[in-house]
């Protein structure tokens, strides 16, 4: 246990990470979102419209939260404030979810260019996946992203057209081990699916893991 008391909205709290029950993110739960992107869906629909009609490259994305208002206070606190300690709760989630569905990954975080890593004074996802390293999983920077305009303000068609060559392979790896790509928010796939393509002519399977899904 780290602290007794809640970073998002200051009550005391038991639990092992410093959120209360009521600031813990909405859990996305497998049969209710889209088994290709994981986007919320009805109880009956199993894959949503986007993904039937777009030229998916990954296998599926799996998020562990929906990106709610609590969700964003929580992510700016360990990517603005730096308060590592999200660093431990989000990396145990992804080591049970891996260690449950996966045998021997290959883990490539999402890059971000040089200047933004420079304006951010470091890589976000740095603290998680030194954790991942230090639990025995296999971490590659198979990726490296040329400066592109910010995503934000894009809408979907305009996301896609902007990541087109943006990203380039910088270390290939001669395996049959599944990747897993790995990045805080997935909001349309643009991201995902731009570096997923570059491994399209190899025997890998590319599957995503998020913290967030928008």
């Amino acid at each position: 246990m780290f602290e007794s008391y809640c970073f998002v909205c200051g009550l005391e709290t038991n639990n092992k990470y410093p959120l209360c029950d009521s600031c813990k993110p909405t859990t996305l739960k497998k049969g209710m979102v889209c088994r290709k992107c994981g986007i919320p869906t009805s109880l009956f629909v199993d894959q949503c419209s986007m993904c039937i009609t777009e030229d998916i490259q990954y296998k599926n994305n799996y998020s562990f939260f929906l990106y709610s208002s609590v969700a964003k206070e929580i992510l700016k606190l360990y990517k603005f404030k730096k308060q590592i300690i999200f660093s431990y709760y989000y990396a145990e989630l992804i080591i049970d979810y891996i260690k449950g569905n996966f045998e021997d990954p290959i883990i490539c975080p999402v890059p971000t260019s040089l200047i933004k890593r420079k304006i951010k004074n470091g890589y976000q996802l740095d603290p998680i996946l030194k954790i991942l390293r230090y639990r025995g999983l296999r971490v590659e920077h198979l990726l490296r992203k040329r400066f592109s305009k910010t995503q934000k303000k894009l809408n979907r068609v305009e996301r896609f057209n902007n990541l087109n060559d943006s990203f380039k392979v910088v270390k290939k790896i001669d395996s049959n081990r599944p990747i897993i790509l790995l990045d805080d928010v997935f909001t349309t796939g643009a991201t995902i699916n731009a570096c997923s393509k570059l491994f399209k002519n190899s025997n890998m399977t590319i599957y995503s893991i998020t913290l967030y899904r928008d």
